[in-house]
């Protein structure tokens, strides 16, 4: 009994399951047997892998088109089954095997891929609506570089056009190849506008065409670089030098001899009895390592000479520059403030020798080439260099630089800083007589000495900034350029003319801020006597007395053109002013 009860069970179990098995088999199709191996997959590379057991063309296609995201349509004559297993293929590479073999072609227009047979393709194409013709002008991207990418949207029927690319990019670094740049197309009857791009296709495509141009072609921005370039040098030279002369038989009185600062001796010819008792002489001259200048001492007694010499020079030399220039994102910047030195080069060939003139940039130059990112960085392509140099007696170029070539990702506004570029030389020379000049006392007396030390240290300070082209910001460049000139101005001595008529002026707006018109008008005939062209002064003249500065000139066409543009502003035909006939130029 015990076992008969769960076997009993299990038959019951077993009956319910088949009914729910029938039950499911009623409710719920099962895929057919040949379907069941059908697969076609991508990968991130966009490689599609296909597996297909006697499956109807047109479901191919539009598992084809899932996998894809493309838009596939089909005509009612795409009836065959297809059967395939193929391995890492692009799209294009899997609708050529898939229809080819079963004779059916496709084609795309637009935004779409149809497929059908050869026959009905021409008739497709012949209901495809009529394309029309649009010109798209460019502002700032160059033509050559939006090609490639329209390009691929045109439909069979599309065409595609375009300016020339330019000959010359840019403008020239020296005048010579700016020229060559205008007698190679640059300038003359060349078109003085942007590029432009003329298309011929269907209506959606051109929307999609003139979509990607708007996003293409926009004003580019801009960066302020202000850099800082400074040179320190610190020289430092000690020299000392002790010189014996000693002529043995010869007094120094009997010679007339002269001595330039205590220093060279000069004498007359030697009389002849001093020839007649003999003539010897010796001479250190250690003084002569010893540059000019410092300490000179020296003492002439009978028929010995000794010359003490010492110096100590210290030259602290700073160079600072501050060059600033604004540049297009991407586009490269170059800023020198220094000179160029010619020399001739020569080239010797087998039957003519050819010379030219090549030249040696030095001074302060800074070459940089910014790209503007979308989270307010800046990636730099940075070469700052200060450089000194020139020719030498054989013209031949030399040049002592300091430069650095970097690439640097720096904040809006924030400072890169470029230091350590540090140098110390430290020269010792000493000359002395052999065995004398060692010993510990009397030694100096018998050597000489120089030491020179040369410290140089070089900092870069570089700081962009991100320029929208707001007005605020020309407003601040104008108001630096001013600032800069007003405090070179005084600078100037203020006894000169321009300084004094400057003063003029000045005094001439704190009277009229006062009210004090008379004292104004004074100021201002001084000013404009002492500079007859300050403009400034002659406004605030013309605003104190109304009259304008005019004086009749007696051209006909100029009074031609005056009457024309009285007409054209509809002026008073009574004002004489404006006729120039009668006013005074004060």
């Amino acid at each position: 009994m015990i076992i008969k009860k769960p076997l009993t069970a299990c038959a019951a179990c077993l009956v319910i399951l088949a009914g729910v098995t029938w039950d499911q088999s009623r409710t719920v199709a099962a895929p057919p047997p040949s379907d069941l191996n059908n697969e076609l997959t991508v990968n991130d590379a966009g490689l599609f892998d296909v597996h297909l057991r006697e499956m109807s063309l047109s479901e191919a296609l539009r598992l084809l088109s899932l996998r894809a995201q493309r838009n596939i349509t089909a005509s009612e004559s795409v009836t065959a089954r297809v059967t395939a297993d193929l391995y890492q293929i692009t799209f294009e590479e899997a609708l050529e095997a898939l229809l080819t073999p079963r004779g059916y072609v496709w084609f795309p227009r637009g935004k779409f891929i149809h497929v059908c047979l050869p026959e009905e393709r021409d008739a497709l194409l012949n209901t495809a609506p009529p394309v029309e013709l649009r010109i798209f002008e460019l502002s700032y991207i160059p033509a050559f570089e939006v090609l490639p990418t329209i390009e691929k949207l045109l439909s069979p029927q599309g065409v595609l056009s375009s300016t020339a690319e330019p000959k010359v990019d840019g403008v020239a670094l020296t005048a010579e190849a700016f020229n060559e740049a205008l007698t190679a197309g640059l300038g003359g009857m060349s078109r003085a506008v942007g590029e432009f791009i003329v298309v011929r296709d269907h209506p959606i495509v051109l929307g999609e065409i003139a979509e990607i141009i708007a996003r293409l072609d926009v004003r580019p921005r801009q960066v302020l670089i202000e850099a800082v370039i400074l040179r320190a040098r610190l020289d430092e030279n000690n020299a000392l030098g002790i010189d014996f002369n000693t002529l043995a038989g010869v007094d120094f009185r009997t010679l007339s001899s002269t001595s330039v600062g205590g220093t060279n001796l000069v004498t007359r010819d030697v009389p002849a009895d001093s020839m007649d008792r003999g003539l010897g002489a010796a001479v250190t001259d250690f003084a002569g390592e010893v540059p000019p200048g410092g300490l000179s001492l020296g003492v002439i007694f009978n028929n010995v000479a000794m010359f003490i010499r010492a110096l100590e020079e210290v030259v602290d030399l700073t160079i600072v520059a501050n060059p600033k220039v604004l540049t297009v994102h991407g586009q490269p910047g170059r800023v020198i403030v220094g000179r160029e030195d010619g020399y001739l080069t020569t080239m010797v060939t087998e039957t003519v020798a050819v010379q030219t003139v090549e030249f040696i940039e030095t001074g302060t130059q800074i070459l940089f080439r910014p790209f503007i990112g979308k989270d307010g960085f800046i990636r730099m392509d940075i070469h700052p260099e200060d450089s000194s140099g020139g020719l030498t007696p054989e013209n031949l170029p030399y040049k002592d630089t300091t430069e650095v070539t970097t690439n640097v990702l720096v904040k809006d506004g924030h400072t890169l800083v470029i230091g350590g570029l540090f140098r110390d030389l430290i020269t010792s020379r000493n000359n002395q007589i052999p065995w004398l000049g060692n010993f510990p006392l009397v030694g100096p007396l018998f050597r000489g000495r120089n030491d020179s030390v040369v410290r140089e240290e070089v900092i870069v300070l570089i700081t962009p900034h991100i320029i929208d082209g707001d007005e605020a910001d020309e407003a601040w460049a104008l108001e630096e350029v001013e600032r800069w000139r007003v405090l070179a101005h005084r600078g100037l001595m203020p006894w000169g003319r321009e300084r004094l008529a400057q003063a003029h002026y000045r005094w001439a707006l704190e009277h009229h801020r006062t009210g004090r018109g008379e004292a104004a008008l004074w100021d201002l005939d001084l000013a404009l006597s002492l500079n007859p062209r300050f403009i400034e002064a002659d406004w605030l003249r013309h605003e104190l007395t109304q009259i304008v500065t005019r004086e009749p000139d007696g051209s006909a066409v100029h009074g031609l053109v005056r009457q024309l543009v009285e007409e054209e502003l509809a002026a008073p035909s009574g004002d004489s002013r404006i006729k120039g006939s009668s006013d005074e130029n004060p």
